[in-house]
């Protein structure tokens, strides 16, 4: 048997809010009826009596989800965590190559070339006549 009980009773009756009735409606999960402009929920004895299967439990799948993407972010920080400690490791060897290079590479002396005498701001234009 079915009874048709208002949007803010259903939602008493499920133990749940009336915007979660009322998306529910609107998702088709819910039968309504309307009756002289009201819209009245149709539930069923076994919604009534608890047995709620029929509805998705949309607050225990986003709780599966929250902890399947908690799962995801410890992975992904240990993935982290082990990718610094490889890149502290690598950036120590380089250091030590390349103090070991200096130490023992030979010097050259370089010439320090004069820097470029500046032009006067007005010779710009003399290159785009």
């Amino acid at each position: 048997m079915s009874h048709s009980v208002t949007i803010t009773e259903a939602a008493r009756l499920l133990g749940v809010s009336r915007r979660t009735i009322q998306r529910r409606v609107k998702a088709g999960e819910l039968p309504t009826a309307d009756v002289a402009g009201r819209r009245y929920v149709v539930l069923s004895d076994a919604e009534l009596s608890g047995e709620l299967s029929q509805l998705p439990m949309r607050h225990d799948a986003t709780r599966d989800e929250v902890g399947i993407l908690r799962a995801q972010l410890e992975g992904m920080t240990n993935e982290r965590d082990y990718l610094r400690q490889q890149l502290t490791q690598a950036v120590g060897a380089l250091y030590a190559l390349g103090e070991n290079k200096a130490i023992s590479a030979p010097t050259q002396e370089t010439t320090d070339a004069p820097p470029p005498a500046q032009r006067a701001w007005w010779r710009f234009w003399e290159r785009t006549l």
